[in-house]
């Protein structure tokens, strides 16, 4: 029944109602991408999507939430027993694919033909997100290893996967 009911939401959203943000933000013709306040000509750039994406995930967040309800299940009740064998390869792969994608947004849209980049703009990107992921993950599992003392489980990698996406979210 959840799998019907997110894959009904997803088609209304993805077809229906997030077209109509990206028409008014991204296109030229839309009222958010050029128009004229008090006289004053006014712009609203998304830098890589960023704002449209986030507002639109927010709304559907609170669209959910309040349809679904509390939690049933809280992160206390879980043990190493309800984690499937499968899971830390699935999760590690999402954490790698946000990876990626945060990088691909770190690349500046070509509307911003005004300001000077360097020619290797795309490698330090590249260095500069590859980097704060690796300082995310050392001062998770470093703080890991000092408060809760084990060598290594599943949240621990769980945890360093999430230290690296915060890492670049800092810097982005």
């Amino acid at each position: 029944m959840h799998y019907i009911g997110f894959t009904i939401a997803i088609f209304i959203f993805s077809g229906f109602i997030q077209p109509i943000f990206m028409h008014w933000i991204w296109t030229t013709s839309g009222w958010m991408y050029n128009n004229t306040l008090m006289s004053h000509d006014v712009s609203y750039k998304d830098q890589a999507g960023g704002s449209l994406i986030h507002t639109m995930g927010g709304i559907m967040a609170i669209c959910g939430g309040s349809t679904l309800g509390r939690r049933i299940l809280f992160v206390q009740d879980i043990d190493e027993s309800s984690i499937p064998p499968d899971s830390p390869g699935s999760v590690v792969t999402a954490y790698f694919l946000q990876i990626v994608g945060f990088i691909g947004l770190g690349v500046t849209s070509p509307f911003y033909k005004e300001t000077p980049f360097p020619t290797n703009y795309l490698e330090l990107v590249i260095l500069n997100n590859v980097m704060a992921a690796a300082g995310g993950i050392m001062s998770v599992t470093i703080l890991q290893f000092i408060v809760h003392k084990d060598v290594f489980n599943y949240w621990i990698m769980i945890r360093s996967m999430q230290g690296a996406i915060a890492g670049i979210v800092t810097i982005a």
